[in-house]
This record gives C-alpha cells, structure tokens and sequence, in this order.
C-alpha cells in the first residue's frame, strides 16, 4: 500500500469514527455533513472523495460502530466459564457507562429507530445484529443449557432486551429510575443463567 493511499485510508476511518460519535449523540437527522467533517478537522469538499452520499457513511460507520462495540462486549468473554460470560456481557451492555457515554457505545439503542424511520442501511444494520447474535449465541447455549434451536431464540430475546433496556435507560430523565431500569434489564436476564 503506497504512502498516499494508506493516509486516504487513515482519513476515511477519521471520517467514520466522527461520523459514528455524532450519528450516535446527534442522531441522523440531527447531524449534517458539515458537522462530520468539522468534527474530523476537515473541509466539507474533500467528503465526496471517501464516500458518495449521507447515506453510504451512515452505513459504512454504523457497521464500524457495531464491529468496535461488539470488541468490547466481547473483549476476553471466551477466557470465562459460558455462565459467567454472559453474565459480563449482560453487565457490560446494561451499565451506567454504556449509558453515560452514547457514542463511544453500541448504536443499535441510539440509531435503530431513526434508521428504519428513514428506511436507511436496513441491511447494514440487519447483518450487524445476525453477526452479535451469532457471536453471543454459543455463550446463552452452553450457559443456559440449550438446544441450537432454542439457543437462536433466546439469544435474539436477550438482546432485545439489552438493547430495548439501553433505550429506555436513556429516555428517562429520574437517574435513579434508570439505574432501576438497567438493574431490572441485568436481574431479569441473568435469572435463566443456570
């Protein structure tokens, strides 16, 4: 890779990461091209050289989001017995930290209802989710004692319900209720671990 096309690539993953922390705190609607590129210490005329629209880096940085995010959840999950790595991925999703910090986070609670609203990257997003609930599904089997069958079913209810926790954490202004509303997410779906 030449000099000049590996700081093109430096540039374009700068552009995405901005973009990422702004979408995320910001919202879709809420950031403008201008604010991305400001952000990243940019004119706004060099975007069209990394990307062709709003569109196409939403989806390149969503899923940049999504596979930075799932490192964390996952970071060092398999050096732990099946029961306790869940149980530290249902605490690492559903902390006050995650919560406190959007967009450094998983965009699935900041974005995913504005996405499908837009009708933007559904299949960006799609994959995204497929590939975390794939990677977190032999963890939910093994600590939950389940078929393959219902292990898929059960990862997909135990993300929902991360995620929908997230959501409601962050909607509420009473910072005690939703520290409640993450502690009865993490009760609740750590109650099955067996």
């Amino acid at each position: 890779m030449t000099s000049r096309t590996d700081q093109k690539e430096q540039t374009r993953q700068h552009i995405l990461e901005c973009a990422a922390d702004l979408f995320r705190t910001q919202g879709v609607a809420g950031t403008s091209l201008t604010d991305i590129m400001t952000e990243a210490g940019l004119t706004h005329g060099g975007f069209y050289a990394h990307f062709k629209n709003k569109e196409d880096l939403l989806a390149h940085s969503y899923t940049a989001a999504m596979d930075s995010s799932r490192e964390e959840w996952f970071e060092d999950i398999i050096e732990h017995e099946p029961e306790e790595a869940l149980r530290l991925l249902i605490n690492r999703y559903l902390s006050r930290d995650h919560r406190d910090n959007p967009d450094e986070g998983c965009p699935m609670p900041a974005l995913l209802g504005e996405l499908e609203k837009e009708g933007l990257c559904a299949t960006e997003a799609e994959q995204a989710l497929r590939t975390s609930i794939h990677r977190a599904k032999p963890s939910v089997a093994q600590a939950r004692h389940l078929s393959p069958e219902a292990a898929d079913a059960e990862t997909v209810a135990t993300f929902a319900t991360m995620v929908g926790g997230m959501l409601l954490a962050r909607s509420v202004a009473d910072e005690d209720y939703s520290n409640y509303i993450l502690k009865s997410c993490r009760a609740f779906l750590k109650k099955e671990i067996r």
